[in-house]
C-alpha cells in the first residue's frame, strides 16, 4: 500500500496541510504541533505522497520556540536536519535550509 496512490490519504494530507497553515496564521502554536504530528504519522502510512516532512518539523520547532519550549524546538530542528540530509543530494536548496536551521539551534543552545 505504501507505494500505491490513495486519493483519501492525499485528501487527508491536503486538509492537514491547509489546517496547519491556518493555525500558523492564527498563531495557534499548540495546534501547529498537533497537526504537524498528524502529518508525520500520515507520512508513515502514505509514503507514496513523499511529504516534505522536514518543512513540517521546522514548523513544529518554530511553534515550540513560541511556546517557550526550546528543548523540544531543538529536537524538531535536529530531526528536520536529519531528514534534509537524506534529501540533500536532490537539491542545493536543502543545504541552505540546513544552514538556517543550524543557526537557530546554536542560538537556542546559548539561551
Amino acid at each position: 500500500m505504501d507505494n500505491l496512490w490513495n486519493d483519501s490519504l492525499f485528501d487527508e494530507f491536503i486538509l492537514l496541510r491547509d489546517e496547519l497553515r491556518a493555525a500558523k496564521r492564527e498563531k495557534n502554536y499548540q495546534h501547529v504541533l498537533s497537526l504537524g504530528q498528524r502529518i508525520l504519522e500520515l507520512d508513515k502510512s502514505a509514503q507514496f505522497l513523499r511529504i516534505a516532512t522536514p518543512v513540517f518539523l521546522k514548523d513544529m520547532g518554530n511553534a515550540c520556540i513560541k511556546l517557550g519550549d526550546n528543548t523540544a524546538a531543538i529536537k524538531h530542528f535536529k530531526d528536520a536536519i536529519e531528514k534534509l540530509t537524506k534529501l540533500k543530494g536532490q537539491s542545493e536548496d536543502w543545504k541552505k535550509e540546513i544552514d538556517v536551521i543550524e543557526k537557530k539551534i546554536e542560538k537556542l543552545a546559548k539561551q
